[in-house]
């Protein structure tokens, strides 16, 4: 589906925010343990789905302290569910615009490890700063154009 473009995306979002070069790679089904965070962003209108982001708790926690500019360890449990929320939101936001239809996004919202059942249309799994991320996009093939 999009798989090509997903991947893209998320290799734009690494290089931009944090300077460094992300590795593609097919992650094993264990590669999260429940402390493991998810960030979701649903569309509606002309395309039924959600976008997830899935991230280790130490990547999440690297990342946000490179967002914030904040010294290692100084970033509070709030500060790394903004951060994982809002590089799902800016994917979430980029992917958007090559959906073929018009549809909205949602506010990111952030938890633990999520158990998803919807179909998946599109994956991309990498590994940034030796961590795993698993990026997502879920819903009904025949609600896209």
């Amino acid at each position: 589906m999009l798989d090509e473009e997903l991947a893209t995306v998320i290799e734009d979002i690494a290089e931009t925010l944090f300077a460094v070069p992300i590795a593609r790679v097919c992650l094993p089904d264990d590669a999260f343990d429940a402390s493991a965070l998810t960030a979701c962003v649903d569309y509606s209108g002309g395309f039924q789905g959600a976008l997830r982001a899935t991230l280790s708790a130490k990547l999440a926690r690297t990342l946000a302290t490179l967002m914030m500019h904040k010294l290692r360890g100084s970033c509070s449990e709030d500060d790394v569910r903004d951060a994982v929320g809002e590089i799902a939101n800016i994917a979430a936001g980029n992917l958007r615009g090559l959906l073929s239809v018009d549809c909205q996004v949602s506010l990111p919202r952030v938890s633990n490890l999520v158990v998803e059942t919807a179909p998946i249309l599109s994956r991309a799994q990498f590994v940034l700063f030796e961590e795993p991320i698993s990026v997502e996009l879920r819903g009904v093939a025949n609600a896209r154009a």
